[in-house]
């Protein structure tokens, strides 16, 4: 077992039989997920609608001045999307996006936490 920061990294995977030796490299991103029990740093986020197709919007109580970071990535772990929220909420147009699942991770200095979302 090892531990792995949040973040992307290159995995490579490499099959040897007797016919040959064959590789597969592919980049992936991970998220740290914590711990219930973990004091969450973030207020909490409401991500709307889902499924949703032409957009995403992001809401979160009024009052939270912190400056967000949104990133939207596909399956495979390659960001599609970037923004920040900075205010009660942020709608994210998702038009040139397949049909699919992805993930929302809204961070901050202190934390981040990812969502699921569907492409539909």
């Amino acid at each position: 077992f090892h531990r792995y920061d949040s973040g992307t990294y290159q995995v490579t995977l490499s099959v040897e039989s007797d016919c040959g030796t064959s590789s597969f490299s592919d980049s992936i991103f991970i998220t740290m997920i914590s711990s219930l029990a973990e004091k969450q740093e973030l207020p909490e986020i409401k991500i709307f609608p889902n499924p949703g197709r032409d957009h995403v919007k992001l809401a979160i109580p009024e009052g939270s001045s912190e400056l967000l970071l949104v990133e939207i990535y596909d399956i495979h772990g390659r960001i599609q999307l970037k923004s920040e929220l900075q205010g009660a909420e942020l709608m994210i147009s998702t038009q040139n996006l397949s049909k699919g699942l992805y993930l929302v991770r809204i961070s901050s200095d202190k934390d981040s936490q990812t969502f699921r979302w569907i492409k539909e």
